[in-house]
């Protein structure tokens, strides 16, 4: 057993998954506590909800940190296979950097 589960169309890593967490915190703290590790945020169903400014303000204040510039925070662009390459070479580039 490696922690994945095949699901057919897509994979899970149970290494990235909390379940229930969405149930106790929302998104921002969710990124608080992995700070500072970069993150990607995009792709939010509810982007252009009026609660999302304030959901944005959290974001940005939870990204605050030593790899803030690894991360990115887009809710209303969606989440594809060239935003993720860039972003990940991006972080990479910044952990290479002296």
């Amino acid at each position: 057993m490696d922690g994945r589960i095949d699901a057919g169309t897509y994979t899970i890593d149970f290494g990235s998954v909390i379940p229930s967490a969405l149930q106790y915190a929302d998104l921002p703290d969710l990124v608080a506590l992995m700070a500072p590790r970069p993150v990607l945020a995009c792709g939010f169903r509810d982007a252009s909800d009026p609660v999302a400014a304030t959901t944005a303000v959290r974001f940005r204040n939870a990204l605050h940190s030593p790899v803030a510039n690894q991360s990115e925070y887009s809710p209303a662009s969606p989440l594809d296979a060239a935003r993720l390459v860039t972003w990940l070479e991006r972080s990479e580039e910044a952990r290479s950097a002296p």
